[in-house]
């Protein structure tokens, strides 16, 4: 009996033994089964991190798939043309959408791994672009700046975001064979008086409308100045009405400018939301739709956030008339404005007449469309 007892205790004591040994040997393997995954899921990580420095995505840095409609397009437009011209390929921004349409290959491997031969050259070679993109971009704006002097469009902006994608076209043709001659309708749209103007209520609206005809298109008087004051300075105070358009969803902000030295009061800006320009353009477009129907701007002005420039803009009022010789954002736009959306401002002139488009640089959104009404 006591023999028995002793095989049993021993018996469980031995099994006790192998299930504890094999425990420990399968949390070993589990354990480094983790620590593979973590350093793979670490690896897929940094893949995807890479990726997103050469397909630049709107927001922060990406750690993770992210499909194309996350991509700013223009950006990439930008290097995929430069990486084009330094390698004789043609990657486009299709190629990148399609694949950018999945994470996965038909056999079920990571894109951001495997495949896709053309588009990993490109993310190889982006960190290491940075001479290469700033010298092929700089030989194109000396071509769109002596392309502009010689059609008389003096302006000191010489950028390529300015520009469509059929305008950049033309100068990828021009410095890839320097006789071909760049094509004029293209690069430059006529404008016209009625680019400048708005209607309302059945009533057109330009520089040659006075205040006293405004006042009684819009049904107002000036009792509105001090109700409606904006801002004030050395020369005008400034003060606005908003009008419903004939749209129920847009208006218009129509800004009057009174004179300190003789108390005249002038229609000075409409900005408008909502409402189409008189080539289809509106706040809420893409700015592609800008160029396509404005074609180049002569002038471009950016706004960054914390720049003299765009403090001096938002917090001195319009400054219609200040040294910047542009119209812009409405005042107070300042309270809605994002660190991480730079603007850029676009302008169209004809004589004295300027209308002005502001797009978030990021999105290519129209946030802001200004006519001058003097």
């Amino acid at each position: 009996m006591k023999n028995i007892k002793t095989i049993t205790i021993t018996a469980i004591i031995t099994a006790l033994c192998i299930f504890l040994i094999e425990g420990g040997i399968y949390g070993i393997y589990l354990y480094r089964q983790h620590q593979q995954q973590t350093i793979r899921d670490r690896q897929v990580r940094i893949m995807y991190h890479r990726q997103s420095k050469a397909i630049p995505a709107y927001g922060p840095d990406y750690y993770e798939y992210f499909d194309y409609s996350m991509v700013n397009e223009r950006m990439l437009y930008y290097r995929l043309i430069t990486y084009n011209a330094m390698h004789d390929t043609d990657l486009t921004t299709d190629d990148v959408k399609e694949y950018l349409s999945s994470p996965y290959n038909a056999d079920g491997t990571l894109r951001v791994e495997y495949g896709w031969e053309e588009v990993h050259k490109y993310i190889e070679w982006h960190p290491w672009a940075g001479d290469d993109v700033e010298r092929y971009q700089t030989e194109l704006e000396i071509i769109l700046r002596d392309y502009r002097k010689a059609n008389g469009i003096e302006n000191k902006y010489y950028y390529l975001e300015a520009l469509s994608y059929e305008q950049i076209g033309q100068l990828i043709k021009k410095y890839a064979e320097p006789e071909y001659e760049i094509d004029d309708e293209i690069m430059i749209s006529e404008l016209y008086d009625e680019d400048f103007e708005v209607t309302y209520k059945n009533h057109v609206i330009n520089k040659d409308t006075t205040a006293e005809e405004l006042f009684e298109i819009l049904g107002i008087d000036e009792s509105l100045r001090e109700k409606n004051s904006i801002a004030t300075t050395e020369k005008y105070d400034y003060w606005e009405v908003i009008a419903s358009g004939d749209s129920t969803e847009g208006n218009m902000r129509f800004v009057f400018r009174t004179s300190k030295s003789d108390g005249k009061t002038y229609p000075a800006a409409v900005w408008l939301d909502k409402i189409p320009t008189k080539r289809g353009v509106q706040t809420g477009d893409n700015s592609d739709k800008m160029w396509d129907n404005y074609g180049m701007p002569y002038g471009m002005n950016a706004f960054y956030y914390g720049s003299e420039a765009f403090w001096k803009r938002n917090t001195n009022a319009i400054l219609i008339d200040s040294e910047y010789k542009t119209i812009g954002m409405p005042y107070g736009s300042v309270e809605n404005y994002d660190a991480h959306n730079d603007y850029y401002e676009y302008y169209y002139k004809k004589e004295d007449s300027i209308i002005s488009f502001t797009a978030d640089r990021a999105t290519n959104t129209i946030k802001y469309i200004c006519i001058k009404l003097y």
